[in-house]
């Protein structure tokens, strides 16, 4: 009861009650999003200055920019299915270093995130929110690459990197192999791989709006924050609205091989348009299938270069 109340004080009753009802009535959250990024945009971005000056419009994510990972305990407390993940990704790195941020080495890259920590050890946010400030706080400091640690990659995404200022998965379109899209982002971008150079404007105002929130206050308005805050970004500052939209269609099938995990592997059929596939750690996955034959995620236990495609985008 004494959240709700500190919601109630922070945020109002029209945002309350439509946070409410909109998780009754998911056709209600289109107002509750409204009023979510108003409050953003009335009483945090005030505060907040865009760096206009620091023009990026000729910038582009080298061809050795780093991959930034982080599982929190450590990869030997890892999943197995993280474990896979990774491997995926330093076979597919090529130039580029692969960082495995934990909670012992993050802020030998990151000093800022190490004070905003404290937000985790007071209750107010979740690991999960703090690595969205330390994403972008990497990507500001080093430019580069973020992966979350479930993204399985099955071919190298230099292609995919040449010539962007920006990158981030892109759907393009409400639907994938297997399944729809339910995220109202997932058009233009997605909050589990972003990429950028170092300075980039927009990174910077992301980790600024995400301090000043906290500076005033201290319980989370929406678990989706993260993009809520680039939300606003791109449809009031003009330079990161082009940069975003300066992203291309890619990976569109990123969840179709989750969607595919529990079923024979055989029925798989790689895309040639996708080398970014979002899994989950937190899902039970069959090693036999309901017919009898081995997964996916059976092949994906034992042989996940099996699962790599040598095709380019």
């Amino acid at each position: 009861m004494k959240k709700y109340v500190n919601y109630l004080h922070h945020f109002g009753l029209t945002i309350t009650f439509l946070r409410v009802l909109s998780k009754k009535i998911p056709a209600c959250g289109k107002w509750y999003s409204r009023k979510v990024e108003a409050f953003l945009a009335t009483r945090i971005a005030p505060y907040v200055q865009y760096d206009k000056s620091n023009s990026m419009e000729d910038s582009t994510i080298s061809s050795d920019a780093p991959i930034w990972i982080m599982w929190w305990q450590g990869l030997e407390e890892a999943p197995e299915i993280v474990k896979k993940c990774y491997q995926s990704v330093l076979d597919h790195a090529g130039n580029r270093p692969v960082h495995l941020l934990s909670e012992k080495n993050f802020a030998d890259f990151a000093p800022r995130s190490k004070t905003f920590l404290r937000y985790v050890e007071t209750g107010e946010i979740t690991l999960t929110h703090f690595s969205d400030f330390l994403r972008f706080e990497l990507l500001y400091l080093h430019g580069g690459i973020w992966l979350d640690a479930t993204l399985f990659m099955s071919n190298s995404i230099d292609s995919m990197l040449e010539g962007k200022r920006l990158f981030s998965i892109r759907q393009g379109s409400q639907t994938f192999r297997g399944g729809v899209w339910d995220s109202q982002w997932s058009l233009f971008w997605t909050a589990y791989c972003w990429g950028g150079c170092a300075g980039e404007p927009l990174f910077k105002w992301i980790i600024d709006m995400f301090d000043e929130y906290h500076h005033r206050v201290d319980i989370m308005i929406d678990y989706l924050l993260v993009d809520r805050v680039i939300n606003l970004a791109y449809t009031t500052i003009t330079d990161a609205h082009n940069a975003i939209e300066g992203i291309p269609d890619n990976n569109g099938d990123t969840l179709y091989m989750q969607s595919m995990l529990n079923k024979p592997a055989a029925d798989f059929l790689p895309s040639d348009s996708t080398s970014l596939y979002k899994l989950s750690w937190k899902e039970k996955y069959q090693l036999i299938s309901d017919s009898g034959k081995p997964t996916l995620y059976a092949l994906l236990m034992k042989e996940p270069s099996n699962l790599y495609h040598s095709s380019q985008i």
